[in-house]
Order: structure tokens, then sequence, then C-alpha cells
């Protein structure tokens, strides 16, 4: 089930003139439940990254990949952070997806309008993954990119962007515990 909500941290997106029935501002930048929390960023050179952190097991997954860039350069390369990441990931749990771009969201709950033939494919593979591996539970909270604090958010979608900019395909799992 994907939650019909994006919630938000940034003030902009939920400004009188952008509120959307679709948007909610979320006040906190913090991982606050033991859900999979995934952080996934794209880049317009076809670098795409998740992080995905586990409070359960305990444990932090890191995925990078290139892919030719589409047409949707950047927001195609956003989108499939998504599905990498989400081929990582236990389905039985539920899933957090904290995004930069609050378009990637926006299309996952239905709000907007696709445009892009890219956009939709790449949105259509998302669907299909989680029809075929069964997810029970997922919601999408958007937050801004490129921030510089140490908060949860402002930590690992800066490590997601830098996995982008690294240009490395990767693959790993270690102990979250050990980074305390």
């Amino acid at each position: 089930m994907i939650h019909p909500m994006v919630e938000t941290t940034s003030a902009n997106a939920t400004k009188p003139a952008h509120t959307k029935k679709w948007l909610k501002f979320r006040t906190g930048k913090w991982i606050d439940d033991k859900s999979i929390w995934m952080f996934i960023d794209g880049s317009s050179t076809g670098w795409h990254a998740a992080v995905i952190l586990d409070p359960f097991a305990k444990k932090k997954i890191e995925v990078s990949k290139y892919q030719k860039p589409g047409s949707s350069a950047n927001v195609g390369a956003e989108l499939q952070s998504c599905l990498i990441g989400m081929e990582a990931v236990d389905p039985s749990r539920p899933l957090t997806v904290v995004h930069d771009y609050i378009g990637t969201g926006a299309w996952l709950v239905k709000a907007w309008k696709i445009r892009s033939p890219h956009v939709q494919e790449v949105v259509d593979q998302i669907m299909a993954t989680i029809v075929r591996r069964e997810f029970t539970s997922m919601r999408f909270i958007h937050t801004g990119g490129h921030q510089k604090n140490d908060t949860d958010f402002g930590l690992y979608n800066g490590r997601a962007d830098e996995l982008c900019n690294n240009k490395v395909v990767l693959h790993t799992t270690v102990d979250w515990e050990s980074e305390a």
C-alpha cells in the first residue's frame, strides 16, 4: 500500500499558493520509527543511489548504479534510485522513501500528471515492482537536497548524493551501529 500523501520538510512547498491536499508539512528531519528508511538521489549524469537504513536489523545498505540518461536525465535518475533501492529491501516491512525531488513522491502517489514517456516508463517499473515484490507499506517524504546539517535527513541524503558523484557501481551492507 502506498500512502496517498507526501510529507515535506520544506516550508516553501507548503506555502498557501503551493498547498495541495496530497502534501503535508513535517517538522522533523530524523528517523523516528522502525520502518526501513531509504534515502535516494539521482544525477543528470545517469548515476543514481540509495542509502537504506534498517533500524530493526541495525544494517545499512548502499547501492549505486549507472544507467544512460534518458530524455528526462536527472528526474529519471531520481526515480531509478527508488527502483534500485526497492530491490534491496524486505518488502514485508514498512518502507519510508526520503527524496529531494518532490516529483518523485508526487508521481508515485498519483498527485502529478506524468508528461514524459521516460518518466512514465520508470514509474510503471516502480509500480510493477511494488506488486511483484508485494510491498506492504510505502510512504514518501520530500526533503531539501544538498542540505549541510547534522540531521538524519541531511546526513543520509548527502550520502546518497555523494554516491552519485563517486560514480562507482556499489552494493554493500554494513553494521549500522558501528557508525554511531
